[in-house]
């Protein structure tokens, strides 16, 4: 597995740039085609069969309900199809908004001509600056333990506020000052809203 990944990074670091260029291209696409795909997949089940009793249904029904996913449901139903080229100009919003579009059940005619854009401009920027900016950032941290620490000390405070302030917006919402049992199934909502 790691001479395949050595192999790969070889390729995108020395390969013709054409090639690359399409490479991160077809990747780009594959991933949020497949987003898409299990949104939509998703959508069903839940509409069909309620919540999963367990496996990875129900981590991915869990996922669906969490503030950052309602989020991306209200995004792109309140600005439409341009959010999805955008979405892939950020990092974890664009795999929200892939999926969102599904979970909406967004028809597929009108999503993919909406997300083809964004892939293209997604594999330009990593062809070109955003592989390079990626490589330097990675190599920095490794050349320096202190940098290291920073890092690993940012990447948690940040996933501790995102954490505290999605248990405060539930708490807000139903006024009170214990979590619910289950979220409110807003995203279940939207599939109806889509429907």
């Amino acid at each position: 597995m790691s001479n395949l990944i050595d192999s790969i990074m070889d390729f995108i670091n020395n390969g013709p740039v054409v090639f690359v260029y399409l490479f991160l291209f077809f990747g780009a696409f594959t991933r949020a085609q497949t987003t898409y795909w299990i949104g939509r997949y998703m959508g069903n089940f839940i509409m069909t069969r309620g919540r999963p009793e367990s496996g990875w249904r129900l981590r991915l029904y869990d996922r669906i309900h969490a503030p950052s996913t309602e989020n991306a449901i209200d995004v792109l139903q309140r600005r439409g199809w341009p959010i999805i080229p955008l979405s892939f100009l950020t990092v974890g919003f664009q795999s929200l908004v892939q999926l969102s579009a599904g979970l909406i059940r967004m028809p597929w005619p009108r999503y993919t001509p909406a997300m083809i854009p964004g892939a293209l401009a997604w594999a330009l920027i990593y062809t070109t600056i955003g592989w390079a900016v990626w490589e330097a950032a990675i190599s920095a941290v490794a050349g320096s333990p202190l940098m290291l620490v920073v890092v690993l000390a940012a990447v948690i405070a940040f996933f501790v506020w995102r954490s505290r302030r999605g248990n405060r917006a539930v708490i807000e919402a139903i006024g009170g000052e214990d979590e619910p049992e289950q979220p409110t199934p807003v995203a279940i909502d939207a599939i109806r809203d889509a429907r």
